[in-house]
């Protein structure tokens, strides 16, 4: 009896693949084309009790089966013939699952509960700066800077795409809109052209501001000191940085993570569903020991096979087998460990505990970490005591390492986004069964005691009652960090973290570090799964 059924369409877009990177990820797992009309006859292979029959997407779906009935919902239609059938559809099946939350709040209007899983990014999307250098920097040495150009090449995040006199003139605008810089290397220089040219296509150009017409456009060039390669690599270092840190807001977002997290969904539903039926075959994707799911590389190396040279065979062996520092280092794992475990290693840890946004506040036994150093007109923090500085919106920590995450009066200091982005971070990195221990203001506990509570602090603007005061945190130090974004309820934050993967959930207004009945105390736990 098969177990999990995946039907999807075999055109080659984008919905074959989201269906071929779970065939590829859940062992057992059969799959049908959904045009294939003996799957949908009565009793056919769709009609298995306690299959887990997944259409990707809804509009696949033709009828109901004897299954357990799941359909990845991706957007409703508002014309054609499609339109109504996502709503239509999402009544019939067992669970929807959408590719985001907004979906999944429309859902709930309507009265039907479902999820939400982001889909993965092919590991082959990898960022890399583009610099332009237009002329012919071979044919003038030294003046043009060539040594620099040569150096600044062998860095493998910096591709630069250099003319050589090679492109005509009615070529050029599109290499300046291709790249994201165009560069200057030159020791001394009339023009050059290339700096008007560059910033006629809205490209800012890299280039010493002694040389040439910099001294004219000081706020449209990136400057660094002339012949100076470390000052040159330093500003393509943080230029590339920027673009590091985008690709770092959808690093959680692999096609093993979203593979895991249908895992995890398929088995919730056949013991909710059909706890009378062993589900042997989930058993083994979720039992590491007994089967091993392909990751992302793997999967990514194996379709490249037969076109890759040894040399580059052999490349992709060894970054499978280590650390990867910025993209760029390649560093042996016994050695070279992310931070967090490597401090924990250090000093002898027996198991990670975080305590994020910690301020002047120091937990021992903890690892104790914050982003700021203490600013002396912080009125809401007394000093800096952390152990690591760090931006906890990217930890450098390995996926299933943490047993305990620990924030007092932190989350509301984030956008909505951010810190539903911070929960999910949180859910990834904790062990299965760790706990994340949550306190926070309470959106309705401080509406009440704004409106029947006369306690009072005293603040540089003024007395301020303590309810009203956590809406906005500290408008009075002029420090960015210390004032509040977002304000959670009880209910809605158990349902994002419910959302996540988190159970049991348990949420009072017990207070343990600020006020009770005003502040959110939250446990919630990574499921053992």
């Amino acid at each position: 009896m098969n177990q999990i059924a995946i039907i999807f369409p075999k055109d080659g877009w984008i919905l074959q693949n989201m269906g071929e990177q779970l065939v590829a990820r859940i062992p057992g797992a059969v799959t049908f084309r959904h045009d294939d009309p003996t799957i949908w006859v009565d009793g056919g292979p769709l009609d298995q009790p306690g299959q887990v029959n997944y259409f990707i997407n809804y509009a696949v779906m033709k009828r109901s089966t004897a299954g357990i009935d799941v359909a990845l919902f991706t957007h409703p239609e508002e014309q054609g013939q499609l339109a109504g059938l996502f709503w239509k559809i999402a009544q019939q099946v067992d669970m929807p699952i959408c590719m985001t939350e907004k979906y999944v709040e429309k859902l709930l209007v309507r009265g039907i509960k479902s999820t939400y899983i982001i889909p993965g990014v092919d590991p082959k999307f990898t960022p890399k700066l583009y610099l332009a250098f237009i002329g012919r920097y071979g044919s003038y040495g030294a003046r043009k800077g060539s040594d620099l150009i040569d150096r600044i090449s062998r860095l493998p995040y910096v591709e630069i795409i250099a003319t050589q006199g090679q492109v005509s003139a009615e070529n050029l605008p599109s290499i300046y809109q291709y790249v994201d810089y165009t560069l200057v290397a030159s020791r001394y220089e009339g023009g050059p052209l290339c700096l008007l040219e560059s910033l006629a296509c809205g490209r800012k150009v890299i280039m010493p501001k002694d040389v040439g017409l910099a001294c004219h456009f000081s706020e449209q060039i990136i400057p660094y000191e002339v012949g100076n390669y470390e000052s040159l690599k330093a500003v393509v270092d943080k230029l590339f940085e920027k673009k590091r840190r985008l690709a770092e807001a959808v690093a959680p977002y692999t096609w093993d993570a979203w593979a895991e997290n249908h895992i995890r969904l398929f088995a919730k539903l056949k013991r909710n569903i059909s706890p009378e039926i062993r589900d042997n075959s989930i058993d083994k994707i979720l039992n590491p020991e007994s089967c091993k799911v392909k990751n992302d590389q793997e999967i990514y190396n194996s379709k490249r096979e037969n076109t890759m040279q040894t040399i580059e065979r052999k490349l992709q062996q060894l970054e499978q087998s280590s650390f990867c520092i910025n993209h760029r280092l390649v560093q042996d794992k016994s050695t070279h460990l992310p931070r967090i475990n490597l401090y924990a290693a250090e000093h002898g840890l027996s198991e990670i505990n975080l305590h994020l946004g910690c301020g002047g506040f120091h937990l021992d036994g903890w690892i104790n970490i914050d982003n700021y150093d203490f600013d002396p007109r912080d009125s809401s923090r007394h000093g800096a005591a952390y152990d690591i500085k760090m931006d906890i919106r990217n930890l450098e920590v390995q996926s299933s390492s943490v047993s305990k995450i620990l924030l007092v009066h932190v989350l509301e200091h984030f956008v909505r986004w951010e810190a539903i982005e911070l929960l999910q971070q949180f859910y990834r990195i904790l062990k299965p069964g760790g706990s994340l221990i949550m306190e926070h203001p309470d959106f309705d506990e401080c509406i009440y005691f704004y409106q029947n509570c006369k306690e009072i602090t005293r603040t540089p603007i003024g007395e301020l009652n303590i309810g009203f005061t956590q809406f906005y945190g500290n408008q009075w130090d002029k420090i960015d960090y210390e004032t509040h974004r977002y304000v959670w309820t009880k209910n809605e934050m158990n349902n994002i973290l419910l959302h996540i993967g988190f159970g049991p959930i348990d949420i009072s207004n017990q207070a343990k570090f600020h006020v009770q009945g005003r502040d959110m105390f939250v446990i919630a736990t990574k499921s053992k799964l």
